[in-house]
């Protein structure tokens, strides 16, 4: 089993170095490289959707759907969608944690009743402050970034096991 897991390695590196060639500022989504069907399984992967899920509406086999999910190509537009995704959710968070704000202050100045109204600001500012601990924007996006980080972790583990 080892030495499948080797040569399915050895057998990615011409991808990944493909991918250092690419202009790291290049963009996946719109990159040639992707197929429409490769596209769409980007959209419903970003959207949550597992790779089984994908596999049956697009009508292709799970293990297409895997091998894309090697691409560099394919995984930097999946992570510049989920990053993309998670920066509009943040920004909505941001607004309504103003909102809750105000909320706050209103019933504390007025100290009216309002049991629901502080529970959702005071939620909506706990979410607001996790939010903000969060690395999504740290995902690679780009084929050559998602190639280098992969690199760079088997330069870990190669160490690793040269030292075990």
């Amino acid at each position: 089993m080892g030495r499948v897991k080797i040569t399915q390695d050895n057998a990615r590196l011409p991808a990944l170095y493909a991918a250092l060639a690419l202009d790291v500022e290049a963009d996946a989504l719109t990159d040639e490289a992707l197929t429409e069907q490769q596209r769409q399984a980007v959209m419903l992967l970003a959207s949550g959707k597992r790779g089984v899920e994908v596999a049956a509406e697009l009508g292709i086999t799970q293990e297409t759907v895997s091998r894309w999910r090697n691409s560099p190509t394919f995984a930097a537009a999946v992570n510049q969608l989920l990053r993309d995704a998670t920066t509009a959710t943040i920004a909505d968070i941001r607004s309504a944690a103003s909102d809750a704000v105000a909320v706050v202050t209103d019933i504390m100045r007025n100290s009216a009743d309002d049991k629901m109204r502080l529970s959702a600001a005071l939620s909506i500012l706990r979410v607001h402050l996790q939010v903000d601990a969060g690395n999504v924007g740290e995902l690679p996006t780009t084929p050559a970034a998602i190639a280098r980080l992969e690199l760079q972790q088997r330069r870990v583990n190669s160490l690793d096991d040269m030292l075990l």
